[in-house]
């Protein structure tokens, strides 16, 4: 049951974490900025608005990263917001009189226990739901910071994430335009054997006449079958046409309906063409296990996969190890408690990309990489926070 002292300590730690959401959130977009400012002055001038249009492109650049800014700061800033709002208590001496009624600290802090795990439930909600259906919004900026939104790539070999490879020769970025002799193979998903090669001339991302909606239209090119044996079926065997004109096959989107079992369907879209090797931090958790299925060998994409499970857990580990070091201490301190959040956050970030780093090197396993920090912080977090008087 909810009392005057949780509604007073919540609404402190509230006013806290606004505070401390802005400015760490501000600083990072700040030194984010600064390191790229030839690049938002580059895309401001392609664009043909020099001058202030740098603000209109930074605008868009940061608008959609603040779900990801949010999800990579999010322990450091509920564990400086804690630590903030629990020395001041202490330097206002408003835990002695609670302490003296008989409330134990445990009971105390409490609330920011249940704020953390709430914390937790949006951190996996904005990596499963929001930050992927930003992610074609996020993949078109990083577009214009590479030579604007006109750009053009070449030779690309990508996986969509129903496990299908295309090679694509040359996208127009400006004409939403694949150019050249383009590839596209589905497997079986029992032997991973091909299934489908569709080759085409070009293929341009437009909307279907019937329906509206828009997809890919391959123009000019052949289509071969292949049975689970792996055996190429004839025009007969497979009943379908081996060759076709201008906007003659059109890949399907998840969720169309065809009576073909072998036609390829994907939900591969032009902003999924821009390289990055972030990409995979944009995608949902189930996206992901597609992608790892169609080739195990991705190590980058197990580390991720991994850490979507051990990384929200962080939330609670930072609060179990920085709460110690203002309770147990009666520190009086705010700027010795920002000290301390800062050593912490530092400590844990730093083990968290290291680990990181040497899963996707395959030193360590993706399992380990990802679970390893919170393995080595949480036993500490809860060793010390055992330690505190109540």
């Amino acid at each position: 049951m909810v009392n005057i002292i949780d509604r007073y300590i919540i609404r402190s730690f509230l006013f806290s974490y606004v505070v401390c959401a802005v400015t760490l959130l501000g600083l990072t977009i700040i030194l984010d900025a600064f390191l790229q400012i030839k690049d938002f002055m580059e895309a401001a001038h392609s664009q043909g608005a020099p001058g202030l249009g740098v603000l209109s492109v930074m605008f868009q650049y940061y608008s959609v990263r603040l779900p990801v800014f949010f999800h990579t700061t999010s322990p450091a800033v509920l564990l400086a917001a804690a630590m903030f709002s629990m020395a001041q208590f202490n330097k206002n001496n408003e835990l002695v009189p609670i302490r003296a009624s008989g409330i134990s600290l445990f009971r105390t802090i409490t609330p920011l226990f249940f704020f953390a795990m709430a914390l937790t439930g949006l951190l996996v909600a904005n990596q499963e739901v929001l930050i992927p259906a930003m992610a074609g919004r996020i993949r078109y900026t990083e577009s214009l910071l590479r030579g604007g939104a006109d750009a053009s790539f070449d030779y690309l070999d990508l996986v969509d994430d129903m496990g299908n490879n295309w090679d694509i020769p040359r996208y127009e970025r400006g004409e939403d335009r694949i150019k050249g002799t383009l590839l596209v193979t589905a497997y079986h998903r029992e032997n991973r054997l091909v299934r489908v090669q569709v080759t085409a001339e070009s293929a341009r991302w437009k909307r279907t006449r019937e329906d509206g909606v828009p997809r890919w239209h391959l123009s000019h090119g052949t289509e071969n079958r292949y049975d689970a044996a792996g055996k190429r079926l004839s025009a007969e065997e497979g009943n379908y046409d081996t060759r076709f004109g201008e906007d003659g096959y059109v890949i399907l989107r998840v969720g169309d309906r065809t009576a073909d079992p072998f036609r390829i369907v994907s939900n591969f879209l032009p902003t999924d063409i821009f390289p990055s090797d972030r990409s995979i931090l944009y995608q949902s958790s189930s996206n992901l296990r597609k992608v790892y299925a169609s080739d195990p060998s991705r190590s980058d994409v197990a580390v991720v996969l991994y850490g979507r499970f051990a990384f929200p857990l962080s939330n609670i580990v930072l609060l179990l190890l920085g709460l110690p070091f203002v309770l147990g201490t009666e520190c009086k301190s705010t700027f010795a408690g920002l000290v301390v959040c800062i050593v912490i956050c530092a400590a844990f970030y730093g083990i968290h990309a290291l680990c990181t780093e040497l899963g996707k090197e395959q030193t360590l396993s993706p399992l380990a990489a990802a679970w390893l920090p919170i393995a080595i912080f949480g036993p500490l977090g809860i060793f010390l926070f055992d330690g505190v008087r109540t």
